[in-house]
């Protein structure tokens, strides 16, 4: 799960990407009133010197703070065992863009 934190930081964000021929384009969007991620992802085909709008997905995701998980977990029973920043058992910093969040019941 992404961090709410660094979810925070790309409110108002653009990139451009180059994947295989073809250019995706996502811009995100922060609510800081309601914790929600929204980011579109535009693709773009390259045809000679123009490029030609393929489709795009809009996404919707609400993130959460590391105390937030604990509380979470805790209403519903849970206990809250130990947390990464990704798969490879890393810890968590300011710079972490997940939570891998493990909670037994």
């Amino acid at each position: 799960m992404m961090r709410k934190d660094y979810g925070a930081m790309l409110d108002k964000d653009k990139k451009i990407r180059r994947i295989n021929g073809f250019i995706r384009l996502q811009e995100s969007f922060f609510g800081f009133n309601n914790s929600r991620l929204k980011a579109r992802w535009t693709f773009y085909k390259e045809d000679d010197n123009s490029l030609k709008k393929i489709g795009s997905i809009d996404f919707n995701n609400r993130l959460y703070s590391f105390e937030e998980l604990k509380v979470l977990t805790a209403s519903a029973g849970w206990n809250y065992k130990e947390s990464y920043s990704d798969f490879s058992f890393n810890e968590i910093d300011k710079r972490s863009k997940y939570i891998v969040f493990i909670a037994i019941k």
